[in-house]
């Protein structure tokens, strides 16, 4: 059972001078002008673009807020935002795998989440950006939810190319009664979990983290994670190093009602919620859908309310995600480091939460759950900009790479996002290629590391991303094609409209080259103009009429 404990509403937990302490380069310049820059990376997970940018209202003062106002006011509002970020498969693990090495599934061979078409064991992890980074003479720590599988034949296995360790265990699907690996130790249970009951029987006290009980401990994981990150920059010692901050928010647990365990000082902070109601949400007409779409029923009052209640918790735990945003920020600032490091927050996969009628899941290629946020900050970045350049996740790596000047043991499939850093404005026509390898139930295709009881039925399937279209082509035969300038909510597939022949035939040309692309074929940019439908057709005048008397020959 969840506890909603009645408290004040409190403020944002940093303050805002800290967004003051403003980068004094003039130009964004890699590692080599300098001191090399530290790194650091927050990323959660299932966390879509919607929430990053949801709000609630204080009850006792009818105030907006921000859910994540650190994240937006010290990241985002002092950096730059890509507008067009995605990850090219989005699941947990494999979207992992393709932003530590630089290379889309098809190339990396983490298909899945699972062993052996993915999970934390397919990764290769001697050739991978840590390990890149130890080479160039960086510290390197990582905190929090790692990859799938991880610890299942070894706790306390310890993966080449991190200094410091502090990773979850097993299932990071709980919020208490977990275990770690610290530094190749591993922990007792942080906190209980009542396997029998599927239940929390230890709950922090409402002052955690700042304030713990007498005869307590604080074992919100979220907080933990926080905390390991915070000792992790004290311990650092003026070394350049590079930083990653894995949180499982705002993933749900096993815990019913469904959602992530929001920290007990946000429990009940957002009563009321409701998943936004986007105009592909319960979606009317799906007529143009693949037929594992159609048969989706319309979601019933049930199960409205119970995204609602879910999307609750969300909010709610991310308003923790947020505090430790402001943390690790404030310690930056504190350490001396802050001036000299690069910070990104991201998400490695975002979640249906009623959109074309899907109640959960991802890992379709449909902008919930691929279309992610993508916010840096650094030495030389200007303040409050957007690039509308489109990105991924395999883009990455080479971005880290070319920041701290260290140098990549294989070839890369990805591209540096620096130039659009620099440059918010420039534009370029190089596709991201779109892949899914969780196919249930189709011809040929085994279970392979996702379930078919969720809403969201796992297929196979590879599409293209290019300019104002995505185009996807699925094992069984089905098409779509969105024309996102037109229709962002993908409510209406293009792939039948007479209009759009000539758009098909050509996204479809470039799928074909891209499909298996390696390293440089998968840089290149698409040749030629990107086409544009047909307008459409004007109806034809009636045949006019001859005036009495005029002759008609």
């Amino acid at each position: 059972m969840r506890r909603f404990s009645p408290h004040t509403l409190r403020r944002p937990l940093v303050t805002l001078a800290l967004a003051c302490v403003l980068v004094g380069a003039s130009a964004l310049a890699p590692a080599g002008a300098g001191a090399a820059p530290n790194v650091v990376v927050i990323q959660t997970d299932d966390m879509t673009r919607s929430d990053l940018y949801a709000s609630y209202t204080d009850p006792l003062t009818g105030v907006p807020y921000s859910v994540m106002p650190n994240t937006l006011g010290l990241i985002a509002a002092q950096g730059t935002t890509f507008n067009r970020y995605y990850v090219s498969n989005p699941l947990c693990c494999p979207s992992r795998a393709t932003m530590l090495g630089g290379r889309y599934s098809h190339n990396n061979g983490v298909l899945t989440n699972f062993f052996p078409s993915g999970g934390y064991y397919k990764f290769d992890h001697n050739n991978a950006l840590p390990v890149w980074l130890q080479n160039a003479g960086y510290r390197t720590a990582h905190v929090g939810k790692f990859m799938n599988e991880y610890g299942n034949n070894d706790p306390s296995e310890k993966p080449r190319g991190w200094d410091v360790w502090h990773t979850v265990i097993g299932d990071a699907r709980l919020f208490y009664g977990y275990k770690t690996n610290d530094n190749g130790t591993v922990s007792e249970p942080h906190g209980v979990y009542d396997e029998n009951t599927a239940s929390y029987a230890e709950i922090d006290s409402a002052g955690c983290p700042d304030n713990p009980p007498l005869l307590g401990e604080c074992n919100y994981l979220t907080d933990l994670i926080t905390q390991q990150a915070q000792d992790a920059i004290t311990n650092f010692g003026g070394n350049a190093f590079y930083l990653q901050v894995d949180y499982t928010t705002p993933h749900g647990d096993i815990v019913t009602p469904g959602g992530p365990e929001p920290a007990p000082r946000h429990a009940g902070t957002l009563a009321g919620a409701r998943a936004p109601r986007v105009p592909s949400y319960n979606e009317f007409d799906i007529s143009d859908k693949p037929k594992f779409v159609r048969s989706n029923p319309r979601l019933g009052f049930g199960k409205i309310d119970y995204i609602d209640r879910r999307y609750q918790n969300r909010l709610e735990s991310l308003r923790s995600v947020d505090d430790g945003v402001g943390r690790i920020i404030n310690q930056l600032a504190q350490s001396g480091a802050l001036p000299n490091t690069y910070i990104v927050f991201t998400s490695d996969n975002g979640f249906f939460q009623g959109e074309h009628r899907f109640d959960s899941a991802k890992f379709l290629p449909y902008e919930s759950s691929n279309h992610m946020p993508f916010l840096i900050r650094g030495p030389g970045i200007l303040p409050a900009t957007r690039s509308g350049e489109l990105v991924g996740n395999v883009d990455f790596a080479p971005t880290v790479l070319q920041l701290t000047g260290a140098s990549a043991t294989h070839s890369i499939d990805g591209r540096s996002m620096l130039r659009f850093i620099q440059d918010p404005a420039k534009r370029t026509k190089r596709p991201i290629l779109l892949e899914g390898f969780t196919g249930v139930g189709e011809p040929g295709v085994a279970l392979r590391g996702a379930t078919a009881s969720i809403k969201a039925s796992p297929r196979d399937y590879e599409g293209l991303r290019i300019g104002r279209y995505k185009y996807i082509q699925y094992r069984s035969g089905a098409r779509e094609l969105y024309d996102l300038k037109l229709d962002k909510y993908e409510v209406h597939s293009r792939h039948l409209d007479p209009r759009y022949r000539e758009v098909k035939a050509w996204l479809r040309d470039n799928l074909f080259r891209l499909e298996r692309c390696v390293a440089r074929t998968c840089k290149t940019q698409v040749k030629g103009k990107i086409p544009v439908p047909l307008a459409k057709k004007k109806p034809k005048p009636p045949p006019q009429q001859p005036t009495p008397g005029q002759q008609t020959g």
